[in-house]
């Protein structure tokens, strides 16, 4: 019995001695990230010369979490890619192109009929991220007449014949021009073709006029020397 009494006064004055002299340790600051030259040192130690990760924190006083991420990370960190995923791949966005310059028809196609006609398992949204990439976008169709060789051949020849015409030889000329109204419906045509200026006019980017069969028609006329004339009806 005073065996065990002696037992609980030692083990309370070793209570009161820790909780009286306890020193507390300072939290640690966190090390910096090892330099490159510094993780390549780490990885030379490990991968060539054997060492394992905690004689290699005896050998340099890196940290064991520095070591570890060390060898198990790249020496140049990589960007992760941003942005949507595209789906179609270099063939397919080649094919797809071939396919929407063969004709006007295909031009015009809307963009969300193209995966069904082609057999290509995407939406609309592929197909325009793949005509994007390879500089292709959505136009309004242009309106210009068509023209045969002979006609552009007599254009050139009149601009050749005139061009050193004076002021005086052009105010006798009198300049006139027609528009045509249509009843109905007017709508815009859309088609596929190059960003930029190249393929404006391209012969499938335009839609052709043709003499018109009903509507009304709007004439006017203009000269250098008595200007504008009222338009006619």
């Amino acid at each position: 019995m005073l065996l065990l009494q002696l037992y609980f006064v030692l083990q309370h004055q070793n209570h009161i001695m820790e909780t009286t002299f306890s020193i507390p340790v300072p939290k640690q600051k966190k090390r910096p990230d090892l330099t490159r030259d510094e993780r390549l040192r780490v990885q030379t130690l490990f991968f060539d010369a054997g060492y394992t990760r905690e004689q290699i924190c005896l050998q340099t006083n890196y940290t064991y979490d520095q070591v570890t991420y060390a060898i198990s990370h790249r020496l140049t960190p990589q960007k992760s890619k941003s942005g949507a995923r595209i789906i179609l791949n270099t063939p397919q966005r080649k094919r797809l192109i071939q396919w929407a310059t063969a004709s006007q028809n295909n031009r015009e196609t809307p963009w969300s009929e193209i995966p069904a006609i082609l057999g290509f398992n995407c939406g609309e949204k592929a197909i325009r991220s793949a005509f994007k990439k390879e500089g292709y976008g959505r136009r309004v169709e242009r309106r210009k007449c068509p023209l045969t060789d002979e006609n552009r051949k007599k254009r050139v020849d009149w601009a050749e014949e005139h061009k050193n015409w004076t002021d005086e030889q052009w105010d006798e000329v009198l300049w006139s021009d027609e528009t045509w109204a249509q009843p109905g419906k007017h709508r815009k045509v859309w088609v596929t073709r190059k960003i930029g200026g190249e393929e404006v006019f391209h012969k499938d980017c335009v839609t052709h006029r043709h003499q018109r069969k009903i509507g009304w028609i709007f004439w006017g006329s203009i000269s250098g020397k008595y200007g504008r004339h009222k338009g006619l009806f």
